[in-house]
């Protein structure tokens, strides 16, 4: 059986995401915390607790996509018995790019986090210099 790996781009984040996720599973856990302390800030938290504003800010909604996505397909990997290499390829739409490469494992956790960071803060600067978006 062939499986693809597909991951979501902008606009799939909600307030919440990835609360429950983190709160039943620990490899999900060990993510988020990982990203806190790899970006110096507490995504979690604004994930979990922050509002429909927080979390749609693209310099927080775009590694926290990538973070939710990541931890996700971790525990649905780990679960269910599946390593990597029994998925026949792995895609994303637009920032889903990053996650479907470090799923293929051309990106480290930590690196895909700080690019998903580094662009989410370059769209953001670039979205609050024009004033009509």
């Amino acid at each position: 059986m062939s499986r693809a790996a597909l991951f979501p781009g902008q606009g799939a984040q909600f307030p919440g995401m990835g609360r429950e996720l983190a709160s039943r599973f620990e490899e999900a856990r060990a993510m988020f915390d990982r990203a806190d302390e790899v970006l110096g800030i507490p995504l979690s938290r604004t994930l979990f607790e922050g509002s429909e504003e927080e979390v749609g800010r693209t310099d927080l909604c775009q590694p926290g996509i990538f973070l939710v996505s990541a931890a996700t397909m971790e525990v649905v990997a780990r679960r269910r018995g599946l390593g990597r290499d029994a998925f026949a390829c792995a895609a994303g739409l637009s920032l889903g790019e990053y996650t479907a490469l470090w799923f293929a494992g051309a990106l480290a956790f930590e690196d895909a986090l700080r690019l998903t960071r580094a662009r989410g803060r370059a769209m953001q600067a670039a979205a609050d210099a024009c004033p009509s978006g």
